[in-house]
């Protein structure tokens, strides 16, 4: 006698059923799924970007306005050096910005407040660094009349992508062909950096 369910699994076992994926059905969902790891991966590269263009003009926009007001307390922009010793061009900038200077009998300052977790003793020689969001660092400097030395502006630029000044991958405008620059022209207009603009593509 033959039971029921024994000839049920007989005819499963001569029943041509799919034991899984053909090969060519793994290689599409495999392609698939490399096209939009792809997709995401240059959607976060390029938002990663953008995010970093943004900060860094944010910073400059900070940096061009503590600028303006050291000018208006002090009377001029800020040196290049530190008392006559030379430093890195972001240590100047920190240095100047980000704390108090005495004039006469009051203490000015800090026109700056810099984000702790962000600066750097990269020399170590105990002056801090303030990096870009791409992770080089602003520079500042002064550019002079040759014939004069008269100050005729400053500018802050990040060196960009790259973290070069005028390479290839820079963005903005400034040292280079897109870096990213803020930048004040000294004029006859009574306090100049009223007047300034900042530069940037």
């Amino acid at each position: 006698m033959v039971r029921a369910d024994d000839a049920c699994r007989r005819k499963r076992r001569r029943s041509p059923g799919r034991g899984g994926f053909t090969l060519i059905e793994l290689m599409v969902v495999m392609a698939i799924m490399l096209i939009l790891a792809g997709l995401i991966t240059s959607t976060i590269f390029v938002f990663k970007r953008i995010m970093q263009r943004k900060g860094a003009k944010v910073d400059i926009s900070t940096f061009t306005m503590g600028l303006a007001a050291y000018k208006r307390d002090l009377g001029s922009y800020p040196p290049v050096d530190i008392g006559g010793a030379q430093y890195s061009a972001n240590e100047v900038l920190h240095y100047y910005l980000g704390r108090k200077h005495l004039k006469g009998a009051n203490y000015y300052g800090p026109y700056v407040t810099f984000k702790t977790r962000r600066l750097r003793d990269a020399d170590g020689d105990g002056l801090l660094e303030y990096p870009d969001p791409f992770g080089g660092y602003y520079e500042y400097g002064l550019v002079t009349e040759v014939a004069t030395g008269e100050v005729l502006r400053y500018e802050i630029v990040s060196p960009g992508y790259d973290g070069e000044m005028g390479g290839e991958w820079d963005i903005g405008g400034g040292a280079g062909d897109s870096d990213i620059a803020g930048e004040y022209v000294i004029g006859d207009q009574g306090d100049a950096a009223d007047d300034a603009s900042l530069g940037g593509h």
